[in-house]
């Protein structure tokens, strides 16, 4: 990842960077950009770099990337990847920057994968800032350790929920102990609470 200037932009988007002078935002853009999520952008690109062009119209109006272009602007950036809309009508245009912020709009999380993909990147040793979540919605999402309620368990009223207070190293090394489960039994779907089980009744079968 290389770059003339402050930014970072990685190698194979270089045939395509412009100065960022030559770039204005769509005055069409129906799209706000919060505080916290220019906050997001520019941690990103610190964190990454550009690692996706923003796309623009030839004449530099930029009808994807609107807030990449005020975070890196902001950064002090002096140049981005720009891929050009392929179609000189303006129509097409709008209804391309429409449907590329509505799209990702429409998506969902699911947020138990989403802490277990948070869980991992944090047992790599890498740090969660930077991502766009805060410190009290990190804690929501990577809290649940606790036996989460099992498919098949049918209709009825769901378990009992226990929670376990473990310190940071207490967590990673369970965790570790999680994932050698699922790569054990080959089965990534394993909840966190039955791994634990799992854990367990292998520890108490070996007592």
């Amino acid at each position: 990842m290389t770059s003339g200037g402050p930014e970072r932009i990685n190698e194979g988007l270089l045939p395509l960077v412009r100065r960022i002078d030559g770039l204005k935002h769509d005055p069409e853009n129906a799209r706000l950009h919060p505080e916290r999520n220019l906050d997001a952008i520019k941690a990103s690109l610190k964190r990454s770099g550009q690692q996706r062009p923003v796309v623009a119209r030839a004449d530099g109006t930029v009808i994807a990337g609107n807030g990449v272009l005020a975070a890196a602007s902001a950064m002090g950036w002096r140049s981005l990847a720009v891929l050009v809309f392929d179609s000189d009508s303006a129509g097409e245009a709008r209804a391309f920057a429409l449907a590329d912020n509505r799209t990702a709009e429409l998506a969902r999380w699911d947020h138990d994968r989403l802490g277990e993909v948070l869980a991992s990147i944090r047992l790599d040793g890498l740090a969660l800032d930077g991502l766009g979540w805060n410190g009290n919605e990190l804690d929501g999402l990577l809290k649940p350790l606790d036996g989460d309620r099992e498919p098949g368990d049918g209709d009825g009223p769901a378990p009992e929920r226990k929670t376990i207070a473990l310190t940071g190293d207490q967590f990673r090394v369970v965790m570790r102990a999680v994932a050698n489960l699922r790569a054990r039994e080959g089965d990534e779907e394993i909840t966190d609470g039955r791994a634990l089980e799992l854990i367990c009744a292998d520890f108490m079968g070996g007592a």
